[in-house]
């Protein structure tokens, strides 16, 4: 999971203008260049205590590393012959299924995209019709289905393909499930291989959900009157939930007096109606959260570090574990109590083992080899 929650000051306002669209567009490629600086923030993508995949910058380019062994090794799983200076957006399915959607820069009009098993060699490649949205949720899997949200702003588009190499067709589009041209979409993600969460950012800020079902992407009202929705990448994929209909969110809540709190929202009917959890103060920024089952782990910031709070019931009542050791930018559960936990973004960045739910975190240092793949190092 990764990233923080997008500010919100209004409700779902603009969800009863909204529409279904369904699939079949062939997707035409797009030329317009990417200008967005490089992504610099990390991101951690485990598939069991010791299995992972890692998205970290080195020098000038993103590299992707994995492990088995929960980080005491790692192996440089960075497709090659592909310009990653852009950086890379992740997802994985299972063990063996890994998605990388690479991010232009400079001259680049479309985004690579690859699948493989997260070897350096077992990838193959093709190419989005577009520029991939710069969102860690903007790929995704449904089975063996790969979907992908392209574009910025008001012309955003999801697409789908059953490989790498496409075809590609658009599923849904910003303008089409906004008439007022003003909605931009954010993520994607499936809970199982039958239900689908697109989110989407209204004028306003606020989020809007749509749930995928036989008529298309229909809009899912949330239930607190103030708040936005996580992005998707945590709120609706495994293991936050065991079913299409069991989906977990964090909100956050503005405040005239300060900058408001935060909670988890829980929907086990498909977005029909939301369990509201207990609140959490947030004293300065938004925060990064993590779940699996019912634990969750909220990083709130603290100043030049954040303090690590930890639900066992879904967020009905919080532990206050004590202060991360910096600025937290991604989290992982691995275990009852254990996961991993990345401070600071770009060549800055730091990775964690945590313990007792955050009452411990432990330096995971990298090898010296990986610091060198940007500036022309091998491993």
């Amino acid at each position: 999971m990764t990233s923080g929650l997008v500010r919100a000051a209004g409700a779902l306002t603009v969800a009863t203008a909204l529409a279904g669209c369904g699939a079949g567009t062939a997707a035409s490629s797009t030329s317009v260049a990417a200008s967005s600086p490089p992504r610099l923030q990390p991101q951690l993508v485990m598939a069991g205590p010791d299995s992972g995949l890692l998205v970290w910058r080195s020098g000038s380019v993103s590299v992707l590393l994995a492990t088995t062994d929960g980080f005491r090794t790692v192996t440089n799983a960075t497709p090659p012959a592909v310009p990653t200076d852009g950086g890379l957006l992740l997802a994985r399915s299972g063990s063996h299924h890994v998605l990388v959607g690479v991010l232009p820069t400079g001259a680049l009009s479309v985004s690579p995209v690859l699948l493989g098993d997260g070897t350096p060699t077992g990838w193959s490649g093709g190419q989005l019709p577009g520029v991939l949205t710069d969102r860690p949720e903007a790929v995704a899997f449904q089975g063996k289905a790969l979907w992908a949200l392209l574009g910025s702003g008001s012309s955003t588009e999801l697409v789908t393909a059953m490989a790498a190499e496409g075809p590609w067709q658009v599923a849904a589009s910003a303008s089409s499930l906004d008439p007022s041209q003003r909605l931009r979409l954010t993520g994607v993600r499936w809970t199982d291989a039958t239900q689908g969460w697109l989110s989407g950012t209204a004028p306003a800020g606020q989020t809007v959900l749509f749930r995928q079902g036989a008529g298309g992407w229909r809009p899912v009202p949330l239930a607190a009157p103030q708040g936005t929705a996580a992005a998707l990448q945590e709120a609706a994929s495994a293991p936050c939930g065991t079913g299409g209909d069991l989906v977990d969110l964090v909100t956050t809540r503005p405040s005239s007096g300060g900058p408001g709190t935060a909670v988890v929202e829980r929907t086990v009917d498909g977005g029909t109606s939301w369990r509201t959890g207990a609140p959490v103060a947030l004293p300065a920024g938004d925060p990064v959260w993590a779940c699996s089952a019912g634990r969750v782990w909220l990083a709130v910031p603290d100043g030049s570090a954040a303090r690590l709070l930890a639900s066992t019931n879904g967020g009905q009542a919080w532990r206050d574990e004590g202060t991360a050791p910096g600025p937290v930018t991604d989290l992982a559960i691995t275990g009852a109590d254990t996961g991993y936990a990345v401070t600071g973004e770009g060549t800055a960045a730091r990775l964690w083992s945590v313990s007792a739910s955050g009452q411990s975190f432990a330096p995971v240092t990298l090898p010296e080899w990986v610091a060198q793949l940007g500036v022309g190092g091998e491993s």
